[in-house]
């Protein structure tokens, strides 16, 4: 597929109106991900329109990219994709909300296809050897290399040619409803939620409840130091040495010794501003009500651990006598990974958990065929 390559305002003006009314077109991005930058970055976005490619680079030049927007967003055109999860979640991220996405790595798994990056199955399918992947380049960087460009290109090149070979496996017409459905459920995912925070739950194990006050507040001014030096904050100091300072703090002296910091963070007042965190955690877990010795981890009384203890074993009964031999069926009509793919063990949890409600219509009447043609009886 030949490319544009695109750095600036006016080529980008004259790409849109060449492309004319598209009722299709081809899309990827490439982005980093707290991997060599701060945060979650577009660093080039590939829109294929007929044969050619427009690779376009909002990192040399600012660019507007609000007509783009509004062709992704159009629902009139479709937008031919491969395993566009974090792509999706990236746009959204930018204030792009996605329209009529075809993922076609979607439509490969629901086709029994096992789980493979685009190289893997263009190889498989179409017999094509796209050279060797730059996924994980450092996309950041200028000026790009030429190979970097020409796998960028290629990422696009063959979507169309591969969503049309794929419609001709035995079961397309069979599936297609499902495909069709599957990939409208990106049109109903958002991720306008919370701030991801920088410390996760289960980081509480081992500390107390005064040790988790710390060990949040030193995680935090880690993620804003990263975020001055636009660097992800694994860069600029360990983690896990966080952890073990939070619990012994004279462990700060290590620092700039046994532990080294990100090389342009000045040490002393890094170290200071950590002590600051740790002399007013006092005052705060008194006023907090926090213990220097009760576990930062919840505990269940032994009420509570006895409720849970049945859900679970009920839990695991519904899945043995139902669900897995409802998924044991649909495995030997469909194959091993289109079965998986509809029904992983994290789907079944979630609808242990959560209830059949909490999966698509369309599984949720294949689980009710399935379990009327093969005699079990799904919980109400």
């Amino acid at each position: 597929m030949e490319y544009t390559y695109i750095e600036n305002q006016e080529k980008l003006d004259q790409a849109i109106e060449a492309w004319g009314a598209p009722s299709v077109i081809s899309i990827d991005l490439e982005f980093d991900s707290n991997r060599y930058r701060y945060g979650f970055n577009l660093c080039l976005m590939q829109i294929g329109v007929g044969d050619h490619a427009y690779l376009i680079d909002p990192v040399v030049n600012p660019l507007d990219l609000s007509r783009v927007f509004t062709l992704i967003e159009d629902p009139k055109v479709e937008k031919l994709c491969y395993a566009f999860g974090e792509d999706h979640r990236l746009l959204h991220h930018l204030g792009c909300v996605p329209k009529n996405l075809y993922d076609v790595k979607v439509a490969a798994s629901l086709l029994d296809y096992p789980p493979l990056s685009l190289e893997n199955i263009l190889a498989e399918v179409l017999d094509i050897e796209p050279g060797g992947s730059k996924q994980k380049s450092n996309w950041n960087l200028r000026p790009l290399k030429e190979a970097q460009l020409i796998y960028a290109a290629s990422d696009i090149a063959h979507l169309s040619t591969l969503k049309e070979n794929l419609a001709q496996h035995e079961n397309a017409v069979k599936l297609n409803n499902w495909i069709v459905e599957e990939n409208k459920l990106y049109d109903t995912l958002t991720y306008s939620g919370p701030v991801v925070l920088p410390y996760r739950s289960k980081d509480r194990k081992d500390l107390t409840q005064f040790e988790w006050h710390i060990y949040k507040q030193i995680l935090e001014l880690r993620e804003e130091v990263a975020e001055s030096f636009n660097r992800p904050g694994a860069f600029i100091i360990d983690k896990k040495f966080l952890k073990e300072l939070a619990q012994d703090t004279k462990l700060i002296q290590e620092i700039g010794r046994r532990v080294k910091t990100y090389r342009k963070v000045d040490q002393e007042d890094f170290k200071k501003r950590i002590l600051d965190i740790v002399l007013s955690a006092d005052n705060e877990a008194e006023s907090l009500g926090l213990s220097k010795t009760a576990s930062a981890s919840p505990k269940y009384s032994k009420e509570e651990y006895s409720i849970f203890r049945a859900k679970r074993t009920r839990n695991e009964e519904i899945r043995k006598t139902v669900y897995e031999p409802i998924k044991e069926e649909l495995v030997k009509r469909l194959g091993q990974n289109a079965g998986t793919y509809l029904f992983s063990n994290r789907v079944i949890s979630d609808v242990l958990e959560e209830g059949i409600d909490i999966i698509p219509t369309y599984k949720q009447l294949i689980l009710q065929n399935l379990a009327d043609e093969i005699g079990v009886k799904l919980p109400i």
